[in-house]
């Protein structure tokens, strides 16, 4: 269903790095070729520990590489800009934001785990950046 939102987050550690980003690409091409999107949302990450900003960049630039090959369009958000977006202040602490989340999506409870509630904020800044998206 092409308004349908698909959250995907998944963590494998391999002893090469190589082959897990490789894994990363393969398995976006099916996803991708099995799911019709239409957008990649994604996110500008701060992180203070310097190996996993490496990591998580790298991986960035494989899902990006692979939404490019797909002819999928993407967007970048801040934190900033999703804490504002989702809570109405840019500096909201996590458990303001699964908060909002939880009440703008008229959930009963707060999303879990914390990677789900991110990914439904940056959904919900989409929405509110990119009216198409709604």
């Amino acid at each position: 269903d092409s308004s349908s939102v698909v959250v995907l987050s998944f963590s494998i550690f391999f002893a090469c790095f190589a082959q897990w980003f490789f894994t990363v690409f393969k398995t976006n091409k099916i996803i991708f070729a099995n799911i019709r999107f239409r957008e990649i949302l994604k996110v500008s990450l701060f992180n203070k520990n310097v190996k996993t900003a490496m990591l998580v960049s790298q991986a960035r630039g494989v899902l990006l590489l692979t939404a490019e090959e797909s002819s999928i369009e993407t967007f970048s958000y801040t934190p900033l800009e999703i804490k504002t977006a989702v809570s109405g202040y840019g500096f909201a602490d996590k458990n303001q934001v699964q908060y909002m989340v939880q009440n703008l999506l008229k959930m009963t409870s707060k999303p879990k785990p914390d990677d789900a509630a991110d990914a439904l904020a940056i959904a919900i800044t989409a929405s509110f950046f990119n009216k198409k998206l709604v």
